[in-house]
């Protein structure tokens, strides 16, 4: 009976990821449905799709242990609306606030929460920067639109707000994935950072424009925060030699933050 159990798991497992595999072979930038563990997933284009849920749902890159079983999130670039549904999955009551300014990504997040309990879900169809108003921006068509220029694409206009109205009360978790503009986020928001226990920040580096790593780990690091780097699938093997680029980028790598705690556990 229990062999059978496991033959019917391992047997289970393989049709998923045998979806997954599928999935990430289709032509880019084509849209459509995936059935993934009972529930129907909308995505704008299938590799993108399974980078993001082989990141949050099988690897958990976003797993935590709250202090609360209501955790308060902030999903700054929620895409097509994974991470929401991952922490929603985890703790059905939490409140969340995900922002997302590209309309096609946006429409899909309003699909893909069907498959959770959607009280406390507030979405925002804005871009973040450091001021308010409206700006141009480019849809990628995937995981990539921002606000700053991809040569090839043609601009769309719309609005932008400022982070920091958002962030008045403890903030359990917050992401900000806004390919470029997570700098200016960052110095907006540095005021109210007191009240964020655990931060995630994806670093985008464009070839075109200095470095700003060391502004972010600065940031960081004033605000007692302990962070752990990770190299995204973004990088230059032969870097003397060659770099690798991708729509302007050189490197992409992803920041775990978490509020430094002093050598008795408690925090500082």
């Amino acid at each position: 009976m229990i062999y059978k159990a496991i033959h019917i798991v391992k047997y289970l497992f393989f049709q998923e990821y045998r979806k997954l595999y599928i999935l990430k072979k289709t032509p880019r930038y084509i849209p459509g449905i995936v059935r993934i563990n009972k529930k129907n997933y909308t995505y704008i284009d299938g590799p993108s799709f399974v980078a993001i849920y082989n990141e949050i749902f099988i690897k958990n890159k976003f797993f935590c242990n709250f202090k609360t079983a209501l955790p308060t999130i902030i999903d700054c670039g929620a895409n097509i609306g994974l991470t929401i549904c991952y922490f929603k999955s985890k703790y059905p009551n939490a409140k969340i606030i995900a922002f997302e300014p590209d309309i096609n990504c946006f429409n899909s997040i309003k699909k893909n929460i069907q498959n959770v309990e959607r009280n406390n879900i507030q979405l925002i169809n804005m871009a973040l920067s450091n001021a308010d108003g409206d700006t141009l921006f480019y849809s990628e068509g995937a995981d990539a639109g921002r606000i700053k220029p991809i040569n090839s694409l043609t601009p769309i206009m719309v609005q932008k707000t400022k982070l920091s109205r958002y962030i008045n009360e403890n903030i359990d978790f917050l992401k900000i994935d806004i390919e470029g503009e997570e700098i200016s986020v960052l110095k907006e928001i540095e005021p109210t950072l007191h009240f964020v226990e655990n931060l995630f920040i994806e670093y985008h580096s464009f070839s075109d424009t200095p470095q700003n790593l060391s502004e972010i780990l600065n940031i960081l690091e004033r605000n007692k925060f302990r962070y752990y780097i990770e190299q995204n699938d973004l990088k230059s093997d032969y870097p003397y030699i060659e770099k690798n680029i991708y729509f302007g980028m050189d490197l992409l790598m992803n920041i775990f933050a978490v509020k430094e705690k002093n050598y008795n556990g408690k925090e500082e």
